[in-house]
């Protein structure tokens, strides 16, 4: 299980070493003098950077900073998910996050004139993090349909997600998820049932695609795990952020594993399933 935390800044002409804001409507954690501040121990799986200028961006936080500033390299230099998104990639060795400092990042750009967006994604996950795809009946992907509105700078409201064919009754896995829309920048999916990690709920998601045929982040869909387990009367809502706010059309696909009528038992006895 893991959480997509967002960063947003105005960048100007040829700006070096910005601070950035972090999303104030960040659902699962408040900010500190715009910051995240964690109260709890974090790892960083994964990081996106991106704007038409971008030159670069780096974490600004004290104990990392002791021993090096840390990069995320490289960027995407585009205001829009490009085609193909360059995402750097920690899984093999993730980036510890201190606990009780603020998580700041800095940008750098060529800007020629004007102000121009840029944004960063963190993809954080608590310490026991794993990729294991919980075991089921059948992995299928799965076509649906939305009219979240999004937010500009911010994650929009939580919106119904309208599958093409009803599920079938019973227990499902998201083990990989993609939202299409022109213009999005990136999603957050609402487990209904997502049970609280370290005594918090987290919301998992990732970048959009602009267009059907676009490249996803990795060409496994699966490359984060398990998202979040449902059940079909209760499944998860999700929120858009955008380069601009308004109502949107989004074509979403899901990567699911069926679990018949009742969830996996190596999720409930790992309490990534609520009993009650």
């Amino acid at each position: 299980m893991f959480h997509l935390a967002a960063f947003d800044v105005t960048a100007a002409v040829n700006d070096a070493n910005v601070d950035m804001t972090a999303f104030a409507t960040d659902p699962a954690f408040s900010t500190r003098n715009n910051h995240f501040v964690f109260t709890e121990p974090y790892q960083l799986l994964a990081a996106y950077h991106g704007g038409a200028s971008a030159l670069r961006a780096r974490l600004n936080v004290p104990s990392i900073n002791a021993i090096a500033p840390h990069h995320i390299w490289g960027v995407n230099r585009s205001l829009a998910i490009p085609a193909v998104p360059v995402i750097e990639d920690y899984r093999a060795y993730p980036l510890r996050l201190p606990v009780a400092e603020e998580i700041a990042i800095q940008e750098s750009g060529n800007l020629g004139a004007a102000t121009e967006k840029e944004k960063t994604f963190l993809w954080i996950a608590p310490p026991n993090w794993t990729r294991n795809i919980p075991d089921g009946i059948l992995h299928l992907t799965v076509r649906a349909t939305a009219a979240v509105v999004r937010g500009a700078d911010a994650w929009g409201a939580f919106g119904a997600l309208v599958f093409e064919q009803t599920l079938r009754g019973g227990w499902y896995s998201v083990v990989g998820c993609e939202v299409f829309e022109a213009n999005s920048l990136a999603f957050l999916l609402n487990f209904p049932r997502q049970p609280q990690v370290q005594g918090r709920k987290l919301f998992p998601g990732s970048v959009c695609l602009n267009a059907v045929g676009n490249f996803p982040p990795f060409y496994d869909r699966t490359w984060l795990g398990h998202w979040g387990t449902f059940h079909t009367f209760e499944p998860p809502t999700m929120a858009v952020c955008a380069t601009a706010a308004g109502a949107g059309v989004q074509e979403v696909r899901l990567d699911l594993v069926y679990h018949g009528d009742s969830p996996p038992q190596s999720l409930v006895s790992s309490a990534m399933i609520p009993t009650s």
